[in-house]
C-alpha cells in the first residue's frame, strides 16, 4: 500500500508528499503538490533552501494565533502564508484551562491517567466534525488547496498529528483514497516523528514530576488508531457517511470534488 513519503531534509522529519497515493478509479496523486507537515520554526537554512525548491505556493498554518506567534514560519519567496487556526478561541480557552494545576486532581493511577488523556485526544477528533468554527476552517483549507496555483500546498500543525493529521484526511477522502490507507498514513507520522515524540515525552515527564500536574501523558503525543476511528464514528453517527460529511458538513458540492480529482489525480 502506497503513503506519503517523508522528504529528505534536516529539522522538519513529518515533512511529507502525499503524491503516489493511490485515489479513485486507480488514478495516483500528482508527486510535488500536496504536502503535510509539522511547523516550519525550526528549519534549518538548508531546509528553508528546499522549501524555495520544491517548490512551496501556499503555506495553510492550523496553529493557534498564540502559536504562530511564538514559533513563526519561515516563509518562502512567491509564498503565499494563511494562518487557519482549526480550534476556536472558546475551545482554546476551555482547553487550556483544563491543563492548569488546580483543575488536576492531586493523585491518579496510571490507568486513570492514561484514560483521561485517551478521553481528551478522542474528545479534540469528535470536535473536528461536530464544531461549526473547525468544519468552516476546514472548509476554506480544501478551498485554498484546490486554488493554489504553479506549486505545492503545505498544510501543518504544530507536530503535523492531530490538526494536520484530520485536513490530510479530508483531503485524501476527497481524492478518493481508501480508508485503509488513510489509517497507515496517519500511523506513519510515529514513524516519522519517532525521535522528536520521544525527545517530548521525556521533557514532560520531568515536569509532570516537578509540578504534580500529571497533564501530559505519553498518548498525548501519539498518532493513534481510536482517534481518527472517534471522528469517523462522530461522521458516522451526525452524516451517515465520509462522502455526506463532506458534501453536508464541510460544503463541498460534487462539482468542487471533481475539480480536486481532476487536479490532484493522474
Amino acid at each position: 500500500m502506497i503513503i506519503s513519503k517523508q522528504i529528505a531534509n534536516e529539522k522538519i522529519p513529518n515533512l511529507r508528499d502525499l503524491g503516489g497515493m493511490e485515489g479513485v478509479d486507480g488514478r495516483k496523486i500528482r508527486e510535488g503538490l500536496l504536502i503535510r507537515s509539522e511547523q516550519l520554526f525550526n528549519a534549518s537554512e538548508n531546509d528553508k533552501k528546499l522549501l524555495e525548491e520544491l517548490p512551496i505556493r501556499k503555506i495553510l498554518d492550523f496553529r493557534n494565533p498564540k502559536e504562530t506567534k511564538e514559533k513563526p514560519d519561515p516563509v518562502p519567496a512567491n509564498c503565499d502564508y494563511l494562518n487557519l487556526s482549526i480550534i476556536d478561541e472558546a475551545s482554546l480557552i476551555s482547553w487550556e484551562k483544563d491543563k492548569t494545576p488546580e483543575k488536576m486532581p492531586e493523585a491518579k493511577s496510571a490507568a486513570d491517567e492514561e484514560a483521561d488523556s485517551l478521553h481528551k485526544m478522542r474528545e479534540i477528533y469528535r470536535d473536528f466534525i461536530r464544531i461549526p468554527y473547525s468544519r468552516t476552517q476546514y472548509n476554506r483549507f480544501l478551498n485554498e488547496v484546490l486554488s493554489t496555483e504553479n506549486g505545492a500546498a503545505l498544510w501543518h500543525c504544530t507536530l503535523g498529528k492531530d490538526r494536520c493529521g484530520w485536513g490530510s484526511v479530508l483531503v485524501q477522502a476527497v481524492l478518493g483514497v481508501s480508508k485503509e490507507a488513510i489509517l497507515e498514513d496517519y500511523l506513519y507520522t510515529n514513524v516519522c516523528l519517532k525521535d522528536e515524540i520521544a525527545a517530548m515525552m521525556a521533557m514532560f515527564e520531568e515536569l509532570n514530576k516537578r509540578t504534580n500536574m500529571k497533564s501530559f501523558h505519553p498518548v498525548l503525543f501519539q498518532a493513534r488508531e481510536e482517534y481518527l476511528m472517534a471522528a469517523y464514528n462522530e461522521i458516522d453517527k451526525l452524516y451517515g457517511s465520509m462522502e455526506a460529511y463532506i458534501e453536508e458538513g464541510l460544503g463541498i458540492d460534487k462539482a468542487t470534488i471533481k475539480r480536486f480529482r481532476d487536479k490532484y489525480l493522474v
